[in-house]
């Protein structure tokens, strides 16, 4: 990557080497991970959720016949991990049936859940066969006791199996001091050592929360130095999932954030030959992106995921180039391929 050889010719291999784990380097690499939602109906309703009301794109949720015909087509292409998405996955009525499945093929399993499951489905989830489970924590919950402690509760349990959980929590315009207060306490806790966290960001179908532009932009930068600032005093690693304009920060605060490796330039959806994001819905179509909403064939139309990745390449490299704000066109983070401003999704909402 050019800029990682202009930062090691300036003698700066720290940054360097940093740079060279964010940027995509790589397009060649195996995947053995599939992003699949079995149904896009939820428990809750996120006013900032990237799939609010895409139930009402599908007639449904997956049927055990289409489970099987996935599974084979993963298993031909030697993927080890289905990665469970939504939605809710836990409120899949056929979820005890794909875990079976998975369980007879030896399959991992891993998945993003807002933990509000019955303690009757506990025993589904298991340490020989669970890679990770993403623990969302919805805003909601610091006032509303019974979902609070029932999230609570269900990550205890995770962690006393030995269960990996990453907790995961979404920065709005409103969030303040108190609320992520309360998101730290419980990683603290629980003695996990790393918080995942994002913006808010308008969807593809621009249906959900509407706190968009620059000016929204900004204030939502500042709030994320805020929680950066507390998390960070707290002890815990930061993990960026979405990327953000780093021109944005203060050059003080993006030195200080860089080197905690917890700002993100790019997105993953490049990377294993565009294959990374790679979603599969219920009916088998695809999407680029759990958050992409570019409708593409069923995956069973293709022989390998290669050609499911060539199918988006141009698509995501039209997003990837296209500057999200005006003043990006004619800055060095953009040219250097530093700075992809924004999710992509964003991008192609702008």
């Amino acid at each position: 990557h050019l800029l990682v050889e202009k930062l090691i010719a300036k003698d700066l291999p720290d940054i360097a080497e940093i740079f060279s784990r964010m940027v995509n380097l790589n397009q060649e690499q195996e995947r053995d991970e599939l992003i699949f939602v079995p149904t896009y109906s939820c428990n809750l309703s996120c006013s900032y959720c990237y799939a609010k009301n895409w139930h009402k794109k599908f007639g449904g949720s997956a049927s055990r016949e289409t489970v099987v015909k996935l599974l084979d087509w993963v298993q031909t292409n030697k993927i080890n991990t289905l990665s469970l998405a939504g939605g809710e996955p836990t409120v899949y009525k056929e979820l005890d049936f794909l875990i079976g499945q998975l369980q007879e093929r030896q399959m991992k399993l891993a998945m993003a859940s807002n933990l509000l499951y019955s303690p009757k489905q506990e025993y589904l989830f298991t340490q020989d066969m669970v890679r990770f489970i993403t623990a969302h924590y919805d805003q909601s919950y610091i006032k509303n006791s019974k979902h609070h402690n029932t999230y609570c509760e269900n990550l205890t349990r995770l962690i006393e199996k030995e269960i990996p959980v990453r907790v995961r929590y979404t920065l709005t315009s409103e969030s303040n001091k108190e609320e992520w207060a309360e998101i730290i306490k419980i990683c603290v806790d629980n003695g996990l050592k790393t918080l995942h966290f994002s913006l808010t960001f308008l969807n593809y179908d621009q249906s959900n929360i509407k706190a968009h532009g620059e000016d929204a932009l900004e204030r939502k930068i500042d709030i994320m130095s805020s929680f950066c600032e507390d998390a960070l005093r707290s002890k815990l690693q930061m993990v960026l999932c979405k990327p953000v304009p780093l021109c944005y920060f203060s050059e003080e605060k993006l030195k200080k954030y860089l080197l905690a490796d917890i700002l993100r330039n790019g997105c993953v959806a490049m990377d294993a030959a565009y294959s990374r994001n790679i979603t599969v819905n219920p009916d088998l179509s695809i999407f680029p992106c759990n958050g992409l909403a570019e409708k593409g064939p069923e995956i069973t139309s293709f022989s390998t995921m290669k050609e499911v990745g060539n199918f988006f390449k141009n698509f995501i490299q039209v997003l990837e180039a296209r500057p999200f704000l005006s003043k990006c066109s004619n800055c060095f983070y953009f040219h250097n391929g530093l700075c992809q401003q924004s999710c992509l999704v964003e991008k192609g909402t702008a």
